[in-house]
């Protein structure tokens, strides 16, 4: 069977389809596409991965500790890491990096209390 990690464009829609419901909700589903990340970018051996991989396992950390404001903050990082390294992708990648980063920062400012929204 195959997984998300399988084709970079489903590992992309997987994690945005994630960010796009209730992301308080979604720590479980979150952690398990956080970890497939983890490994996927580990196993690039790419160096412009390596703040992307740094900020993922600080998310993981966050939401093991249900450190909601640390959550936002980290979500709201990876987006911008996110949406930086589209620029040097292919337009399809490039697409869906501009998604997932868009979608980390919507999910960051859901967590957001409503007084600071």
């Amino acid at each position: 069977m195959a997984t998300p990690t399988d084709n970079p464009e489903n590992h992309l829609n997987a994690a945005i389809n994630v960010l796009n419901g209730n992301i308080q909700q979604a720590s479980t589903e979150g952690l398990s596409n956080i970890q497939d990340w983890i490994r996927t970018l580990s196993q690039s051996g790419e160096a412009v991965h390596s703040e992307i991989l740094q900020e993922l396992r600080s998310l993981q950390s966050h939401i093991t500790n249900n450190d909601v404001d640390s959550i936002g903050s980290s979500l709201f990082t990876l987006g911008e890491q996110v949406t930086g390294a589209a620029d040097s992708q292919t337009e399809s990648i490039a697409t869906r990096l501009n998604l997932l980063g868009q979608a980390l920062a919507n999910a960051a400012r859901q967590l957001k209390p409503a007084d600071q929204a």
